[in-house]
Protein backbone atom coordinates (compact mmCIF):
# COMPACT_ATOMS: atom_id res chain seq x y z
CA UNK A 1 0.00 0.00 0.00
CA UNK A 2 2.79 2.55 -0.94
CA UNK A 3 2.30 5.48 -3.49
CA UNK A 4 4.93 4.88 -6.38
CA UNK A 5 5.55 7.05 -9.42
CA UNK A 6 4.70 5.38 -13.09
CA UNK A 7 7.68 7.06 -13.91
CA UNK A 8 11.35 8.07 -12.36
CA UNK A 9 10.67 11.70 -12.53
CA UNK A 10 10.00 12.74 -8.87
CA UNK A 11 7.51 15.06 -7.91
CA UNK A 12 8.69 19.00 -7.07
CA UNK A 13 6.30 19.80 -4.63
CA UNK A 14 3.91 18.75 -2.13
CA UNK A 15 1.10 19.46 -4.26
CA UNK A 16 1.84 17.40 -7.09
CA UNK A 17 1.29 14.77 -4.77
CA UNK A 18 -1.38 15.31 -2.78
CA UNK A 19 -4.53 13.56 -5.16
CA UNK A 20 -2.19 10.66 -4.63
CA UNK A 21 -1.53 10.88 -0.90
CA UNK A 22 -5.64 11.61 -0.41
CA UNK A 23 -6.39 8.43 -2.42
CA UNK A 24 -3.95 6.84 -0.88
CA UNK A 25 -5.28 7.58 3.00
CA UNK A 26 -9.19 6.86 1.72
CA UNK A 27 -7.83 3.65 0.64
CA UNK A 28 -6.12 2.83 3.48
CA UNK A 29 -9.22 3.44 5.79
CA UNK A 30 -11.51 1.99 3.93
CA UNK A 31 -9.65 -1.14 2.81
CA UNK A 32 -6.81 -2.32 4.89
CA UNK A 33 -4.31 -4.94 3.64
CA UNK A 34 -5.58 -8.07 5.36
CA UNK A 35 -6.36 -10.00 2.23
CA UNK A 36 -3.74 -10.55 -0.44
CA UNK A 37 -6.82 -11.89 -2.74
CA UNK A 38 -7.98 -8.19 -2.73
CA UNK A 39 -4.72 -6.19 -1.85
CA UNK A 40 -3.98 -3.36 -3.76
CA UNK A 41 -1.42 -0.20 -4.72
CA UNK A 42 -1.45 3.42 -5.42
CA UNK A 43 0.33 5.22 -7.92
CA UNK A 44 0.94 8.82 -9.16
CA UNK A 45 1.58 9.68 -12.75
CA UNK A 46 3.67 12.24 -13.17
CA UNK A 47 2.91 13.08 -16.42
CA UNK A 48 -0.74 15.08 -15.08
CA UNK A 49 -0.41 13.71 -11.28
CA UNK A 50 -3.47 12.20 -11.04
CA UNK A 51 -3.64 8.89 -9.89
CA UNK A 52 -4.55 5.63 -10.53
CA UNK A 53 -5.66 2.44 -8.45
CA UNK A 54 -4.62 -1.23 -9.43
CA UNK A 55 -4.29 -4.54 -7.60
CA UNK A 56 -0.55 -4.57 -6.77
CA UNK A 57 1.04 -7.49 -7.46
CA UNK A 58 0.32 -10.32 -4.56
CA UNK A 59 -2.93 -10.11 -6.04
CA UNK A 60 -4.48 -13.35 -6.82
CA UNK A 61 -5.09 -13.57 -10.64
CA UNK A 62 -6.35 -16.73 -10.88
CA UNK A 63 -9.87 -16.00 -9.20
CA UNK A 64 -12.63 -15.77 -11.51
CA UNK A 65 -12.61 -12.23 -13.83
CA UNK A 66 -16.14 -11.21 -11.63
CA UNK A 67 -14.23 -11.60 -8.26
CA UNK A 68 -11.65 -9.02 -9.82
CA UNK A 69 -14.43 -6.62 -10.91
CA UNK A 70 -16.49 -6.39 -7.75
CA UNK A 71 -13.17 -5.79 -5.81
CA UNK A 72 -12.58 -3.18 -8.36
CA UNK A 73 -16.42 -1.42 -8.50
CA UNK A 74 -15.97 -1.58 -3.71
CA UNK A 75 -13.02 0.58 -4.90
CA UNK A 76 -14.37 2.68 -7.36
CA UNK A 77 -18.09 3.44 -5.69
CA UNK A 78 -16.02 3.85 -2.52
CA UNK A 79 -13.66 6.90 -4.18
CA UNK A 80 -16.70 8.24 -5.47
CA UNK A 81 -18.50 8.76 -2.21
CA UNK A 82 -15.31 10.13 -0.95
CA UNK A 83 -15.70 13.04 -3.20
CA UNK A 84 -13.37 11.40 -6.24
CA UNK A 85 -13.55 11.03 -9.82
CA UNK A 86 -12.56 8.11 -10.82
CA UNK A 87 -12.82 6.49 -13.75
CA UNK A 88 -12.98 2.30 -14.30
CA UNK A 89 -9.96 1.91 -17.23
CA UNK A 90 -10.13 -1.14 -19.15
CA UNK A 91 -6.96 -0.43 -21.54
CA UNK A 92 -3.52 -1.58 -20.02
CA UNK A 93 -1.74 1.76 -20.26
CA UNK A 94 -0.81 1.61 -16.55
CA UNK A 95 0.51 -1.45 -17.24
CA UNK A 96 2.95 -0.02 -20.34
CA UNK A 97 0.73 -0.65 -23.10
CA UNK A 98 -1.28 1.77 -24.04
CA UNK A 99 -2.34 0.44 -27.36
CA UNK A 100 -3.93 -2.66 -25.70
CA UNK A 101 -7.39 -3.64 -23.79
CA UNK A 102 -7.88 -6.17 -21.37
CA UNK A 103 -8.86 -9.80 -22.91
CA UNK A 104 -12.15 -9.99 -21.26
CA UNK A 105 -13.29 -6.51 -21.47
CA UNK A 106 -13.37 -6.18 -18.01
CA UNK A 107 -11.71 -3.17 -16.18
CA UNK A 108 -7.93 -3.57 -15.08
CA UNK A 109 -7.31 -0.47 -13.12
CA UNK A 110 -9.07 3.09 -11.96
CA UNK A 111 -8.08 6.53 -13.35
CA UNK A 112 -8.93 9.24 -10.21
CA UNK A 113 -8.19 12.74 -11.97
CA UNK A 114 -9.99 15.09 -9.08
CA UNK A 115 -11.76 15.61 -5.38
CA UNK A 116 -13.93 17.64 -4.98
CA UNK A 117 -15.69 17.66 -1.12
CA UNK A 118 -19.00 19.04 -2.27
CA UNK A 119 -19.12 15.58 -4.00
CA UNK A 120 -18.61 13.84 -0.75
CA UNK A 121 -21.78 11.10 0.17
CA UNK A 122 -22.20 11.17 3.73
CA UNK A 123 -21.84 7.65 5.18
CA UNK A 124 -25.20 5.77 6.25
CA UNK A 125 -25.50 2.69 7.80
CA UNK A 126 -28.23 -0.11 6.33
CA UNK A 127 -30.78 0.81 8.85
CA UNK A 128 -30.26 4.87 7.94
CA UNK A 129 -30.53 3.65 4.51
CA UNK A 130 -33.41 1.62 4.54
CA UNK A 131 -35.09 4.45 6.54
CA UNK A 132 -33.87 7.01 3.72
CA UNK A 133 -35.80 4.27 1.25
CA UNK A 134 -39.31 4.19 3.53
CA UNK A 135 -39.42 8.05 3.15
CA UNK A 136 -39.26 8.32 -0.14
CA UNK A 137 -41.77 5.88 -0.78
CA UNK A 138 -43.68 7.29 1.97
CA UNK A 139 -43.34 4.69 4.56
CA UNK A 140 -41.70 5.69 7.49
CA UNK A 141 -39.88 2.78 9.89
CA UNK A 142 -41.34 1.98 13.48
CA UNK A 143 -39.37 2.12 16.47
CA UNK A 144 -40.76 -0.57 19.17
CA UNK A 145 -39.42 -0.19 22.50
CA UNK A 146 -40.56 -2.87 24.99
CA UNK A 147 -42.80 -1.71 28.36
CA UNK A 148 -43.12 -3.13 31.87
CA UNK A 149 -47.36 -3.76 31.71
CA UNK A 150 -47.10 -3.89 35.36
CA UNK A 151 -45.13 -0.15 35.43
CA UNK A 152 -47.38 1.71 33.35
CA UNK A 153 -50.77 2.48 34.54
CA UNK A 154 -53.57 1.12 32.27
CA UNK A 155 -55.21 2.76 29.34
CA UNK A 156 -57.84 2.55 26.81
CA UNK A 157 -58.26 2.70 22.86
CA UNK A 158 -61.29 2.58 20.41
CA UNK A 159 -61.68 -1.25 21.48
CA UNK A 160 -60.79 -2.12 24.62
CA UNK A 161 -60.75 -0.50 27.60
CA UNK A 162 -57.72 -1.04 30.59
CA UNK A 163 -55.22 -2.80 28.26
CA UNK A 164 -52.01 -2.70 30.25
CA UNK A 165 -49.54 -3.00 26.46
CA UNK A 166 -45.89 -4.69 26.18
CA UNK A 167 -44.54 -3.07 23.49
CA UNK A 168 -44.74 0.53 21.48
CA UNK A 169 -44.54 1.26 18.00
CA UNK A 170 -43.45 5.59 17.57
CA UNK A 171 -43.45 6.54 14.34
CA UNK A 172 -42.20 9.53 13.32
CA UNK A 173 -43.15 12.63 10.43
CA UNK A 174 -40.51 15.00 9.81
CA UNK A 175 -43.41 16.77 8.33
CA UNK A 176 -45.39 17.62 11.49
CA UNK A 177 -48.51 15.85 10.84
CA UNK A 178 -50.22 13.93 13.81
CA UNK A 179 -47.91 16.30 15.37
CA UNK A 180 -44.90 14.72 14.45
CA UNK A 181 -45.81 11.42 15.84
CA UNK A 182 -48.27 8.54 15.75
CA UNK A 183 -48.68 5.69 18.47
CA UNK A 184 -49.47 2.32 18.42
CA UNK A 185 -49.18 -0.63 21.22
CA UNK A 186 -49.30 -3.63 21.68
CA UNK A 187 -50.81 -6.33 24.06
CA UNK A 188 -49.46 -10.05 22.83
CA UNK A 189 -49.41 -9.80 19.15
CA UNK A 190 -52.48 -7.72 19.01
CA UNK A 191 -51.93 -4.18 18.00
CA UNK A 192 -53.78 -1.15 18.57
CA UNK A 193 -53.23 2.30 16.74
CA UNK A 194 -54.10 5.23 19.21
CA UNK A 195 -54.72 8.30 16.95
CA UNK A 196 -54.78 10.94 19.32
CA UNK A 197 -55.39 9.20 21.89
CA UNK A 198 -51.73 8.85 23.32
CA UNK A 199 -51.46 9.24 26.90
CA UNK A 200 -48.61 11.92 28.21
CA UNK A 201 -46.68 9.26 29.62
CA UNK A 202 -46.20 7.21 26.53
CA UNK A 203 -45.87 10.23 24.46
CA UNK A 204 -43.26 11.42 26.70
CA UNK A 205 -41.54 8.22 26.02
CA UNK A 206 -41.56 9.01 22.21
CA UNK A 207 -40.27 11.87 22.49
CA UNK A 208 -37.76 10.92 24.63
CA UNK A 209 -36.63 8.24 21.80
CA UNK A 210 -37.37 10.62 18.83
CA UNK A 211 -33.63 11.48 18.35
CA UNK A 212 -32.09 7.79 17.68
CA UNK A 213 -35.71 6.17 16.89
CA UNK A 214 -36.05 7.94 13.21
CA UNK A 215 -34.35 4.81 11.38
CA UNK A 216 -36.78 2.59 12.80
CA UNK A 217 -36.49 -0.70 14.20
CA UNK A 218 -36.31 -2.43 17.98
CA UNK A 219 -34.79 -0.52 20.41
CA UNK A 220 -32.56 -2.38 23.14
CA UNK A 221 -33.15 0.83 25.85
CA UNK A 222 -36.54 -0.99 27.27
CA UNK A 223 -38.89 2.10 28.38
CA UNK A 224 -40.54 2.21 32.08
CA UNK A 225 -42.86 4.77 32.83
CA UNK A 226 -40.96 7.64 35.44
Amino acid sequence: MTITSLAPIPATTAADWELAERVSQHMQSMFPDSEAAASWVVARDERDNTAVVVAQPGYDHTLPGGCRAMHLFRWHTSLQYAGFTSEPRTDMEVFGRPEEQSHDGRARWLHITGWDPSRIVPYRTVSELVAELKRKIGVLPAHFVRLDPAANPPMDDAIRKGIRPDLAAFTYHEDGRFDGMTVAVYVGETGHPLGEKVPSWLWDIGVAHREHGRAGGWCGEDQQAA
